[in-house]
């Protein structure tokens, strides 16, 4: 999970800077903020397994740092999910599957992408 200060504060409906300030301080043991793609922009990400084992998402790859495309489709998606917050979301590969198998599209028709980790692993 990546954000930007400013998705923290349009999540909590404020827009005192501060406020978004001391929340990435709190988060410093469980979190990594970086610069974006070589600009002043930074990257806020959650990469503590603990966070991850809670909402019981320990395995997914969010943790690890990504490409810079990845990075920014991650935050506009989190963009659209903030905006839309009334609508169903399904994070999770399980919850994609569960839901296009029931509005009825066959599993053997999904996309499928095999992730074998790092060579030797």
């Amino acid at each position: 999970m990546c954000f930007l200060r400013s998705q923290y504060l349009a999540f909590i409906g404020r827009t005192n800077p501060a406020l978004a300030n001391r929340f990435v301080r709190r988060c410093r043991k469980h979190a990594v903020e970086q610069p974006w793609n070589g600009s002043r922009l930074r990257i806020c990400r959650i990469a503590d397994r603990r966070i991850y084992r809670a909402i019981g998402a320990e395995h997914v790859r969010h943790r690890q740092p990504a490409a810079p495309e990845v990075v920014l489709r991650r935050l506009l998606s989190l963009d659209y999910v903030l905006e839309h917050r009334h609508a169903a979301w399904v994070p999770t590969e399980d919850e994609k599957v569960n839901a296009l198998t029931a509005a009825g599209i066959a599993e053997g028709l999904l996309p499928r992408r095999l992730y074998q980790g790092a060579v030797g692993a």
